[in-house]
């Protein structure tokens, strides 16, 4: 992300709130994709 260290100081927290947000959504992909990669492949 090329913006992501350009973020204004209002928004430090709205910006970590997104990072943690992000996290848990990715986590959510990764067990939804699990098996479906597995059996994909398998």
């Amino acid at each position: 992300m090329a913006g992501a260290g350009a973020v204004p100081r209002g928004n430090t927290v709205m910006s970590e709130l997104l990072k943690e947000i992000g996290g848990y959504l990715l986590l959510v992909m990764a067990i939804f994709a699990a098996p479906w990669l597995a059996s994909a492949l398998g």
